[in-house]
């Protein structure tokens, strides 16, 4: 139990981290949203907005505390934010790449968007079955 119990604090741990990361990102938007408006509405403009919607999607999926998911319509409310996120910054890349503003169709931020959607279900699953005795 007490090893499990270390792998959930560890992975909720890096979560935060992850959302210390985002929340920072999201900070600095007021800084290079101007910056690239003042370019006009051009493709990289959209696919950074469209970005930053993703990394908000992200943000959120990670902070809502899980005690408020647990219980069953809002642990497939939360499930389905996960998927969206994921979906969100996958559907983004690939319109990026039909657009032709980058050479491969999925990103780096695609595969840690991934990582980080796999870490947030794995912790919610395990504080959802915390405390209760594994089946044999």
């Amino acid at each position: 139990m007490t090893a499990a119990l270390d792998l959930y604090y560890f992975l909720r741990s890096l979560a935060f981290c992850v959302a210390v990361l985002l929340g920072l990102l999201l900070l600095t938007a007021f800084v290079w949203v101007p910056f690239y408006a003042g370019e006009g509405n051009t493709p990289q403009f959209q696919d950074k907005i469209l970005q930053l919607i993703g990394e908000f999607l992200l943000f959120v999926m990670i902070i809502t505390p899980y005690r408020w998911t647990v219980a069953a319509p809002y642990y497939q409310f939360r499930l389905a934010l996960v998927l969206l996120a994921l979906v969100w910054v996958y559907a983004v890349d690939i319109i990026a790449y039909y657009r032709g503003l980058t050479d491969q169709p999925l990103s780096i931020g695609s595969l840690i968007a991934f990582v980080v959607a796999v870490l947030v279900f794995a912790t919610l699953i395990m504080h959802r079955h915390r405390g209760k005795p594994a089946r044999h």
